[in-house]
């Protein structure tokens, strides 16, 4: 019998990259609710939506959303608004069909944002 090994390397030069998991459930014409990650969402304004992170970070290097509606599917798109401000903010806005929507209490926005920690590169970059 043969033990499955799996062996992962990840070669940057970017110091302290941090991936960061979520989500929210929508709340109509309100902030998102069930919220799970390590951030505020704050509802803006119809379809947009503010993530302040739960500390500063150097950069945002990746972000990838997406929406779970078990009732129609139905041509969602979510965005970057802005770029990481004050170290810790993030702007989204939301999409549905082309025009800007807000996300019913039966749907469910998931988030993944990719960060770098420090802007110090190990030793040896």
């Amino acid at each position: 019998m043969t033990i499955n090994t799996f062996f992962d390397e990840q070669y940057t030069n970017l110091g302290g990259v941090v991936t960061l998991h979520g989500r929210g459930t929508g709340a109509a014409t309100s902030a998102l609710t069930s919220q799970k990650g390590p951030w505020a969402i704050t509802r803006t304004g119809v379809g947009l939506h503010t993530i302040t992170l739960n500390r500063k970070f150097a950069g945002l290097l990746n972000a990838n959303f997406s929406v779970i509606d078990v009732t129609t599917e139905d041509d969602w798109e979510v965005v970057l608004k802005t770029d990481l401000t004050s170290n810790h903010t993030v702007g989204i806005a939301i999409f549905k069909g082309g025009v800007a929507a807000d996300l019913s209490t039966d749907e469910k926005l998931l988030i993944t944002l990719v960060l770098q920690d420090t802007a110090a590169k190990p030793a040896g970059f």
